[in-house]
């Protein structure tokens, strides 16, 4: 595929410097043309058809070869332009001349002569503004030259990223050159949502606004990005966090969990870590966050009584690639359980940020956020149940000790079951049904505390 685009983007820039040498000779070759087919013309309204396209192409080939090989001082350089011209033309005139000039009708022919000498000259006059003075002309050829050269370069590295992800990356969005052309220049201002319109504690933004703040004057300044830990109970936001980040700086953003090692025996391992950092290291301008999910099963303590041997080898591998920071990418860790992280894997990473459960005032935010989102912008649903404060409280308060991705949960378990109740529509009742049944599902899988338990 390299190979291809490199041969394509080659013959281009060979084209564009012929181009460049032909555009200052464009002019006159076309004044002459015109006088070329308007005296053709004359001849061609006397004539009755058959007329020999052949004949009439090389008549046209031959002067033109002529005039531009006397132009360029006879030398052999202009004797094979005007060869190339010559047979360009021959061509051009015998398959067009057997089509519209075989024809009784003068008129039209002499029409469609005046037209094609009309149409060099006027092209030959565009191609001449481009072309003069020379200086104009060598200037364009070198600009020509570099910037598809630079194109080549960049082109074949963005389809290697394109067409070579590590299997390991599940999930990944990429900020193309153009994205980041258009922040440059005032015209890509990322609009879309902010990782500070999630509803956070306070210790919790400022933490995060001081990470993003560092990270992206190390982007400004081409120095080694912090690498980042995010910590706390099930569905508190972290992958949100990433994702925004990453669109915010206009980063690539690559997704894998740290689980995807244990499919594979050591040396396997071993070899899609290297493919994942190779892929990283090989990245271009527009940086990459690699998000590691369930980073625990990746970088347990290795003398942690469930560490085996593969994972302690696998783990010392993984310190091996990650023994610095680096100026393309950085890795963002997120975990359930930081207590068993590995030592030299803590010492490594720059910034630890806990996300802990919403409190009260955000769970009511949260609630109406997602209500909006999902069960106000369904104009086909039917709302049979007040909408104020009120219900957002009664919601928030229902899920004390939970994290706000169950709310998103319930106002989605309430939308289907509304959606095929048509005749009632969302009311009280079905939101009720819907806490309970969201509730009962983190019991059974320990993850909720009542305050009545504690």
């Amino acid at each position: 595929m390299k190979h291809k685009a490199s041969v394509l983007l080659m013959s281009l820039t060979l084209g564009y410097d012929t181009l460049s040498f032909g555009t200052s000779i464009a002019e006159q070759a076309g004044i002459n043309l015109r006088e070329q087919f308007t005296e053709f013309s004359r001849g061609w309204q006397q004539a009755s058809p058959p007329i020999d396209a052949q004949q009439l192409g090389q008549d046209v080939a031959e002067p033109t070869a002529q005039f531009i090989q006397g132009l360029l001082s006879n030398d052999q350089i202009g004797h094979e332009l005007g060869k190339g011209f010559g047979g360009i033309f021959n061509q051009g005139v015998s398959a067009f001349s057997s089509e519209y000039l075989n024809q009784e009708n003068t008129a039209t022919r002499n029409e469609f002569s005046d037209g094609i000498g009309n149409d060099a000259h006027r092209l030959g006059a565009n191609l001449s503004r481009f072309s003069r003075p020379f200086i104009v002309q060598g200037i364009l050829a070198t600009i020509g030259y570099y910037s598809i050269s630079t194109l080549k370069h960049y082109l074949c590295k963005y389809v290697d990223e394109i067409l070579f992800v590590p299997d390991l990356v599940t999930e990944r969005s990429t900020r193309g050159w153009w994205d980041s052309m258009k922040k440059r220049l005032g015209w890509g201002i990322y609009r879309g949502p902010k990782y500070t319109d999630l509803f956070l504690a306070t210790k919790e933004r400022k933490q995060l606004d001081e990470y993003y703040a560092v990270l992206k004057r190390s982007q400004q300044l081409q120095t080694q990005l912090p690498s980042l830990l995010l910590y706390g109970p099930p569905g508190t936001g972290k992958t949100e966090v990433a994702k925004r980040m990453a669109k915010e700086l206009d980063f690539n953003f690559a997704f894998l969990s740290g689980s995807a090692f244990s499919q594979y025996d050591e040396a396997k391992a071993v070899q899609k870590m290297s493919e994942l950092f190779k892929w990283a290291y090989k990245s271009t301008k527009v940086k990459t966050i690699i998000f590691i999910d369930e980073a625990e099963n990746l970088l347990a303590n290795r003398n942690h009584r469930n560490s085996s041997e593969k994972s302690q080898k696998i783990l010392s591998h993984f310190l091996s690639f990650t023994g610095s920071l680096h100026k393309r990418f950085t890795i963002i860790y997120a975990t359930n359980r930081p207590s068993i992280l590995d030592d030299a894997m803590n010492r490594r990473i720059t910034y630890q940020i806990e996300l802990g459960l919403p409190q009260m005032e955000q769970r009511v935010k949260i609630a109406e956020r997602y209500f909006q989102q999902m069960i106000a912008s369904q104009k086909e649903l039917r709302i049979n149940v007040e909408v104020d404060a009120t219900l957002f409280q009664w919601v928030a308060e229902s899920f004390d000790s939970l994290a706000g991705a169950y709310i998103e949960e319930m106002w989605m378990r309430a939308k289907n079951k509304a959606m095929l109740l048509s005749t009632k529509g969302l009311t009280k009742e079905i939101i009720a049904e819907s806490i309970q049944n969201v509730i009962e599902k983190t019991r059974q899988k320990g993850q909720y505390i009542s305050k009545a338990e504690n």
